[in-house]
């Protein structure tokens, strides 16, 4: 999935709150992990760092995918420590948290993953297994582990197609899996509202939101604008959920590091070929 589990970040911080515990998107995030003793880059604005900032990737931190030498790179972070946690806490500060700017961070949304583990008090993999994947009736899947052997919630899960798209119906229901409860309906909500924007320079020119680890898109065909809440992932990783056609789409592809190819799947086979399709409308010519 690449990216594209990075959604499942927040769904388990809905899954925790689900089952008692107590976390909020105004947690603040540094008291959660107590048992590291003192932080690098002493910034009082870390204080001010929340649970929201880091579901929607404005935590403020040096932390930006899109830049090689942004000392939170995803691949920096993995090649520098074996404590990942530690790596995104430890950033220096390049802003205040709570913009409604967005900078692509893999370790933030990872970092949102050990709020999960530190609040609960579980391996992260159990509580995935326990409160989504057995529900959902997941089939085979993969969660990859960080060297401490914590879930890595910064991307890379392995899920058949099927299993991605329960995910977005899922969400597409309010959280309501075979009339069973599995996410709280305000969370759903929350999680798919607008949070925070990213640059249309890297969204190829197109406005571009950010909920709680779903992207909001907005797709035209024939004249009318359906938005689309989806996840997304590098090579082509796609659930997408748009609440006024009751639809869900999976796409899954193989180019990896193409982005002006596979970011426009979404943004344009969809609204040329499948929403005409479920609408019943002539689709727009192929060039």
């Amino acid at each position: 999935m690449r990216s594209a589990a990075k959604t499942f970040a927040p769904v388990l911080v809905g899954l925790a709150r689900e089952h008692g515990s107590k976390l909020t998107p105004l947690s603040p995030v540094y008291p959660l992990f107590s048992r590291y003793k003192s932080f690098e880059n002493f910034d009082a604005r870390k204080a001010a760092i929340t649970l929201r900032d880091m579901m929607t990737m404005t935590a403020g931190n040096a932390c930006n995918d899109n830049d090689d030498d942004s000392p939170g790179n995803e691949d920096r972070m993995q090649q520098s420590s074996s404590d990942w946690y530690k790596y995104t806490l430890d950033l220096p500060m390049l802003g205040s948290p709570g913009s409604e700017s967005a900078v692509y961070c893999s370790g933030d949304l990872n970092l949102v993953g050990g709020v999960v583990a530190s609040a609960t008090g579980r391996w992260l993999p159990d509580l995935f297994e326990e409160a989504l994947a057995r529900p959902l009736q997941f089939g085979r899947y993969y969660l990859n582990l960080m060297p401490d052997h914590q879930a890595y919630m910064g991307g890379g899960a392995h899920l058949l197609p099927r299993d991605e798209l329960k995910l977005g119906q899922l969400f597409l229901d309010g959280g309501v899996w075979h009339g069973k409860r599995i996410l709280d309906r305000a969370w759903v909500e929350e999680s798919m509202s607008m949070h925070s924007k990213f640059d249309p320079r890297y969204s190829m020119g197109h406005v571009h939101e950010y909920g709680y680890g779903w992207h909001i898109n907005y797709l035209n065909t024939n004249g009318k604008t359906y938005r689309a809440i989806a996840a997304q992932g590098n090579g082509g990783q796609f659930i997408v959920v748009l609440p006024s056609l009751d639809l869900v789409i999976g796409i899954n592809g193989g180019a990896y590091g193409e982005f002006s190819s596979w970011y426009n799947w979404e943004l344009e086979l969809i609204p040329r070929f499948i929403i005409p399709a479920v609408i019943h409308e002539p689709r727009a010519a192929a060039e």
